[in-house]
């Protein structure tokens, strides 16, 4: 065995506790970080998926009335505008609720009612 100055080199594998909690510390403040931006991600992705739908039925309102002269009442949007696409959009916040169509403005806004899902 090899000795220097008279003392056994110790070949002890592994690491110290001080290293394994430098690491976890680490890591722990990568998930700290990564989360939240995860999750506002998520958020925008919906709030613009919700505004995209928004204009779809607003162009569909818009070509009902380029195709009819007039404007959709809402027992017309229940029967006839189902001929303009094959499934009603979904709002994807809330996918069991439909969008809210106003007879006065023929704009739909978002069911849950949030500022940042209408578009200007």
């Amino acid at each position: 065995m090899l000795k220097r100055i008279g003392h056994p080199i110790n070949n002890y594998r592994g690491f110290t506790l001080l290293e394994l909690v430098i690491v976890l510390l680490i890591i722990g403040i990568l998930v700290a970080i990564a989360v939240p931006l995860y999750n506002a991600s998520g958020e925008e992705a919906k709030k613009k998926a919700c505004q995209a739908n928004l204009r779809t039925l607003d162009e569909i309102v818009t070509r009902y009335y380029a195709d009819n002269d007039e404007w959709p009442t809402e027992e017309k949007w229940q029967e006839d505008l189902a001929i303009y696409f094959k499934e009603e959009p979904k709002c994807p916040s809330d996918p069991t609720r439909s969008y809210i169509y106003n007879e006065f403005t023929h704009f739909f806004e978002c069911p849950n009612q949030n500022e940042t899902h209408k578009y200007p």
